[in-house]
């Protein structure tokens, strides 16, 4: 769209975590449309949506018009990524989140966005609502704690966090998400019959790939991802 792009500052506390500012009033990422969606191929392997503009709109729309028609054709990832100083509402989050958790394949969120949206819930409990509703594999990233994920097939998987000195945690979870993506898409995974019928040690060596490069995040400054060579040395890390 013809708008400018928004700007976001970024400022971190003595733990690393970050505090997003956003100036983001009419800008181009909110300005989607449906009329622009016939750009995007039909036969894309995966859709991934998230954050802010599943919230906000008309892009929000647009991207929800996006996902009825990519259902069943492409893998449909989702990660809240929840920013309440965007759009501070939380039942507009939450009913994102039902309407996506029916349509999802692959979920991604944080114990902190699930806190966020639902004070008290159990991590474990939202797994479950979420596979109940159809999704195909829920990951909940726990930061320094790991990674839980959890499929439809009741396969359960806990990998432990990479040690790494934090220098900030700007785009973590967005390198996960790629890693994760990156990973299936390298096994020949990106399927939600695939995802489904992951075996045990197909979603460890996923999650830890995944898990390896949002380390690799955390340990510079800003959302600087790792390309894989910076993975390829590191022992079980072999990234096909």
């Amino acid at each position: 769209p013809d708008a400018p792009t928004a700007l976001v500052m970024v400022s971190v506390d003595e733990r690393g975590v970050p505090l997003y500012t956003f100036y983001g009033s009419g800008t181009a990422d909110r300005m989607v449309t449906q009329a622009d969606l016939a750009s995007v191929p039909a036969d894309a392997a995966a859709i991934h949506v998230g954050s802010y503009c599943m919230v906000v709109e008309p892009v929000a729309s647009a991207l929800r018009a996006l996902v009825d028609r990519q259902r069943g054709r492409s893998l449909i990832v989702y990660d809240p990524n929840v920013r309440l100083t965007i759009e501070p509402d939380v039942d507009t989050w939450r009913e994102s989140v039902r309407w996506m958790q029916r349509r999802a394949d692959v979920l991604k969120v944080s114990e902190e966005d699930i806190h966020a949206l639902y004070p008290g819930m159990r991590v474990d409990t939202f797994i479950a609502q979420s596979l109940e509703a159809g999704v195909a594999l829920v990951v909940v990233t726990w930061g320094e704690r790991g990674v839980v994920a959890v499929t439809r097939s009741q396969l359960a998987v806990e990998v432990p966090a990479v040690p790494v000195t934090v220098v900030d945690t700007v785009g973590a979870g967005d390198t996960f998400q790629a890693g994760l993506l990156a990973w299936l898409q390298r096994a020949g995974k990106l399927t939600r019959r695939a995802v489904e019928g992951l075996v045990q040690d197909e979603l460890v060596e996923a999650l830890r790939f995944a898990a390896r490069a949002a380390a690799v995040t955390c340990s510079r400054r800003g959302a600087d991802l790792p390309y894989t060579s910076e993975l390829a040395d590191v022992e079980g890390f072999e990234f096909f």
